[in-house]
């Protein structure tokens, strides 16, 4: 699998080390065989030929040349929008990390004044449980006061009504000694 990236990212094709070719000792050993043999009029027809073969290639490499610039242009116009994305990227991260902060915060105020409350909640709630209970026990005061009053209104009836009944025994009475007397 190719490495990803740009076009030259394993070097230039026509220069690089991916241009040198696998010559075996053999062809090396053929073409030191083959000069010996060659008359002087054919080693310079064929030194022409390969130098006419050098001077197309020496195009082919500086074209190749002039395209690794665009690509290497390419590359940093790339690497140049990407910073950019990363500028922004930041710039929401930061923007995320204040909101959370200010969230966090927030919450943090909350919860201090939720416990703040409940601790204030349960310290009434205690307070009314302990004044419900002095309010039972002052009702059941006044109710027992209002028995006993009643009770004792009962005996005062009672009494008044039986002194009402001896005041009048008692009259009779006097009136019938004072008749005897007479």
């Amino acid at each position: 699998m190719a490495d990803e990236g740009s076009t030259f990212i394993n070097g230039a094709a026509t220069s690089g080390p991916a241009a040198e070719p696998d010559i075996d000792d053999s062809v090396h050993f053929r073409a030191s065989n083959a000069e010996e043999l060659l008359t002087p009029k054919q080693r310079k027809t064929i030194e022409k030929d390969e130098r006419k073969q050098g001077k197309r290639l020496s195009k082919v490499i500086q074209k190749e040349a002039a395209s690794e610039k665009a690509a290497l242009t390419v590359s940093i116009a790339e690497l140049a929008e990407l910073q950019k994305l990363q500028k922004t990227a930041v710039k929401r991260e930061a923007a995320a990390h204040s909101a959370y902060t200010k969230t966090l915060t927030a919450t943090l105020k909350a919860e201090e004044a939720y416990l703040a409350a409940q601790v204030k909640f349960r310290a009434l709630e205690a307070e009314l449980a302990e004044r419900e209970e002095s309010l039972k026990v002052a009702r059941d005061g006044a109710r027992g006061a209002t028995e006993r009053m009643a009770e004792k209104m009962k005996e005062v009836e009672r009494v008044r009504v039986l002194r009402g009944v001896d005041e009048r025994e008692r009259g009779v009475k006097v009136a019938q000694l004072k008749a005897k007397l007479k």
